[in-house]
């Protein structure tokens, strides 16, 4: 609890925060900047954004920069030498883009705003 109060007292914005605490080891980036090859990306947990529930002990496998299979460890077959990330206990979800805007307001420089 100490380490949330720290991250607000800070003030850094939600979505920096989250992106501090969820973001993937650096090895894992680093597999995925490089774009060539085949790796899988072993998690506890999967959520494929489709609305369904999470795969329990999931796998994603990325060839040549491309997610080709999703799905729990027992169905997913890993090509032969593939790469194997194991994240451990971490969640696997696809990225979150801030579409926060306001689109509707009043303007800026509203005459009535300082009365």
């Amino acid at each position: 609890m100490r380490f949330r109060t720290a991250l607000f007292a800070g003030c850094l914005p939600l979505s920096t925060a989250l992106c501090l605490v969820f973001t993937l080891p650096l090895r894992a980036q680093q597999l995925a900047a490089s774009g060539s090859g085949t790796a899988a990306l072993r998690a506890a947990r999967v959520i494929d954004g489709t609305g369904s529930a999470p795969i329990t002990d999931g796998v994603v496998v990325v060839t040549d920069g491309r997610i080709v299979a999703v799905g729990a460890a027992s169905r997913v077959q890993i090509p032969a030498g593939a790469r194997i990330v194991n994240l451990g206990d971490a969640t696997l979800s696809p990225g979150f883009i801030d579409m926060h805007a306001h689109l509707i307001g009043r303007a800026l420089e509203d005459k009535g705003a300082s009365e």
